[in-house]
């Protein structure tokens, strides 16, 4: 088998990775919808045009990784790369419109977290600490039960303030206090 046909499958490959992605879009919204119980709060959405602009990006670096003559080892990169980026698109995409406190999770950009799911929020317990420099008043940083860390990002610091103070009184077991 040449490098070119090689590519060539992969580039099949990705194109049908590309599609189902786009196609489980509504499963996972229906799916967020279930999860997150009724919303409690909203939260500013993300950019459309950036969700449909890695889109195209993606696309075109799939439609566009045949018409060249990489060896397969870079075309599979390339390809990997557009896909990571569709998947990153799909979730905001999942998440766009939804972007709140709900009752049993919140959803921030392409973050959904079930509050079942977070182990601890860490800043909490030294940000006000005089001693401590350089803590971002404008995120909340979640540590899951699968001991993973998702910094959650808001646009000023009174937004970060009412989303945690409603975070709390929804669980109130999550303040180290």
């Amino acid at each position: 088998m040449t490098e070119h046909n090689l590519s060539l499958i992969f580039t099949l490959l990705a194109g049908v990775v590309f599609a189902l992605q786009i196609i489980s879009v509504p499963l996972r919204k229906k799916n967020l919808a279930k999860k997150g119980g009724k919303l409690v709060m909203s939260l500013e959405n993300g950019s459309i045009v950036r969700i449909l602009t890695i889109f195209i990006i993606s696309a075109l670096i799939i439609a566009l990784v045949p018409l060249r003559n990489f060896p397969a080892w870079i075309s599979a990169v390339l390809l990997l790369c557009a896909l990571f980026g569709e998947n990153f698109a799909v979730k905001d995409l999942c998440a766009f419109g939804k972007a709140g406190i709900y009752e049993n999770m919140i959803v921030t950009g392409p973050n959904a977290i079930l509050f079942d799911d977070i182990f601890s929020l860490p800043t909490l317990a030294y940000e006000n600490d005089p001693d401590t420099v350089m803590v971002d008043k404008q995120n909340i940083q979640v540590i899951t039960k699968n001991n993973s860390t998702i910094t959650l990002i808001f646009e000023s610091e009174e937004i970060r303030e009412t989303v945690l103070k409603k975070l709390l009184e929804l669980r109130p077991n999550l303040n180290p206090k």
